[in-house]
């Protein structure tokens, strides 16, 4: 038996981190989720045959309304790989987690001015992301800011300063 009988697949796909820089300070896109009551990245579960990058176009096309050879594009390498079996909180086994964290660039006033008038979406500092308090009375999502956690995404120095 290998380490791969003993836990259950949750998710392998990817996670789109749409970027913006505001007086400086970078701000990440999130959608509140009114469902789970949480605000979380646009992620994509992967299909058989798809790319990482493919899978995560769906989602932004789906969720936000973008056109993909207009507004946005997916950059061409992931900034983070995470792949490793995760004990979630409430589960009885571990699950296998495969992720690519995409850095996904908005380009075009058409494509600003769709997400700035999307009800649901809201950009959030790096430091509002590590802080992890809650927003609007909505948590974020525990399990992807786990996965940004494990992936080392945020920045060492503003995890410093918490």
């Amino acid at each position: 038996m290998n380490e791969h009988d003993e836990v259950s697949t949750a998710f392998v796909g990817s996670i789109g981190i749409v970027r913006r820089f505001i007086n400086e300070v970078e701000q990440w896109l999130m959608i509140r989720d009114d469902e789970l009551q949480v605000y979380r990245m646009i992620q994509s579960q992967r299909e058989e045959g798809e790319t990482y990058r493919e899978c995560l176009h769906k989602n932004l096309i789906a969720e936000l309304g973008l056109n993909p050879k207009k507004d946005y594009i997916i950059s061409g390498l992931s900034m983070a790989h995470h792949q490793a079996p995760i004990e979630w909180p409430g589960e009885e086994t571990p699950q296998w987690v495969i992720v690519q964290f995409f850095p996904v660039h908005l380009y075009g006033q058409k494509a600003r001015d769709l997400i700035d008038q999307h009800p649901r979406i809201r950009w959030f500092t790096l430091t509002e992301i590590a802080q992890a308090s809650p927003q609007e009375g909505y948590q974020f999502d525990s399990r992807q800011l786990e996965l940004i956690e494990r992936a080392d995404i945020i920045p060492a120095h503003i995890k410093a300063n918490l």
